[in-house]
């Protein structure tokens, strides 16, 4: 599940979910039909780089912001019809997708502040009974590829040498 933060630029707040994994930042916003004013969605890659976003699944215009890892506005792209692939000018960690509009009056050096409001849920950690149901419904597949004296072989407790 993506967290949540808020995200300050000047006087504009917007309340974002944060996308962080591979799964995320590929559905972004696309396939939604629209955002209530003062929501989007936060894209961190992790560090700087070049950024590329795609507006192909989206149904609504939207304004972007490509934020730097220091967290200083390094691009702008506004009113951004569905279908397009845009390209950041300067490297960016972050970019910001909210309702075309709600970025006027924006500039390029503008500082950012992100609050984190709700972590990312962590992956479950197996307990030793799930990796247990797991490791018993793989040994016929193991066996089926090494052969059944590997998998026994390599379930037998080590021998002890004098």
């Amino acid at each position: 599940m993506a967290g949540q933060a808020v995200v300050q630029i000047r006087d504009k707040l917007w309340n974002v979910a944060v996308a962080t994994t591979y799964p995320e930042l590929v559905a972004g916003l696309g396939g939604i039909a629209s955002l209530p004013a003062g929501y989007g969605m936060l894209f961190d890659l992790g560090s700087d780089q070049y950024i590329s976003v795609t507006t192909e699944p989206m149904l609504f215009p939207l304004d972007i912001a490509f934020i730097s890892g220091a967290l200083v506005v390094v691009g702008l792209a506004e009113d951004v019809p569905p279908g397009l692939v845009l390209t950041s000018n300067q490297p960016g960690r972050f970019f910001l997708e909210v309702n075309a509009g709600e970025m006027a009056e924006l500039a390029v050096g503008d500082q950012v502040s992100i609050t984190v409001t709700q972590a990312a849920a962590a992956p479950a950690a197996f307990s030793v009974q799930q990796w247990s149901a797991i490791l018993e419904a793989a040994l016929p597949i193991i066996g089926a590829i090494f052969g059944v004296p590997a998998v026994i072989k390599a379930l037998k407790e080590p021998e002890k040498k004098d």
